[in-house]
């Protein structure tokens, strides 16, 4: 997954380096001048070129060049949680490089439906759960955290938790590569709300069931 970034032209400058948007943060001598890889391209036709990571000194904030334009690290294309809601709901293909961008920009204001397999039974002091082969599932409400892997490094991996206390003891945490996570959206096993939105949502008395992937249309 890139970050990506929209030029003048409509073309799109894509770079690799999540990391990057820790500089703006922090003062770190790592980032001076740095070189980067960027990844220009119309949808059609892609080229590679280097350029230098530099920080404004007006603002402080870290930027490169491409094609003589100046485009600040975080000012990376993404959308609002509700559009991002709106368009998975709708079936929209919505790129992987915009999906963990919008998450990132939003980790705050983003929850999601989980599909959790229900266990036969738990410890929770040990944190071990056991599953029979049935293959339950209930409608879990989960928000993600960052214990283990920050907001940041959700281009790799996400972990997520129930947000009712009840339910913490009985699902836990739970990670995901971040593209099986996706994957899990788009076939209707996730459902990703805004964070307003969770008391609209409340599955405690539903009963397990057996989930259905999403048909497409």
């Amino acid at each position: 997954m890139k970050l990506s970034y929209k030029l003048n032209d409509g073309s799109h400058a894509k770079i690799i380096e999540y990391d990057l948007l820790s500089v703006d943060a922090k003062d770190n001598p790592y980032f001076k001048d740095r070189k980067i890889s960027v990844t220009v391209t119309n949808g059609k036709n892609w080229h590679n070129i280097i350029t230098m990571l530099r920080k404004d000194a007006k603002t402080n904030r870290c930027y490169f060049t491409v094609r003589g334009e100046k485009i600040y690290v975080a000012d990376y294309e993404y959308l609002e949680i509700e559009e991002l809601a709106k368009l998975l709901g709708e079936g929209t293909t919505v790129p992987l490089d915009i999906f963990v961008p919008s998450l990132i920009k939003n980790a705050d204001n983003v929850a999601f439906i989980e599909q959790r397999w229900v266990p036969d039974m738990i410890f929770p002091m040990l944190g071990v759960r056991s599953y029979s082969g049935e293959f339950k599932f209930k409608h879990i409400v989960c928000v993600p955290i960052e214990i283990n892997y920050d907001r940041l490094h959700w281009s790799y991996k996400i972990e997520t938790i129930p947000v009712d206390e009840d339910e913490r003891l009985i699902y836990g945490k739970e990670n995901y590569y971040i593209s099986d996570f996706y994957g899990a959206i788009c076939n209707g096993y996730v459902t990703v709300i805004p964070r307003s939105d969770i008391d609209k949502y409340d599955y405690s008395e539903e009963q397990p069931f057996t989930r259905v992937r999403k048909k497409k249309d």
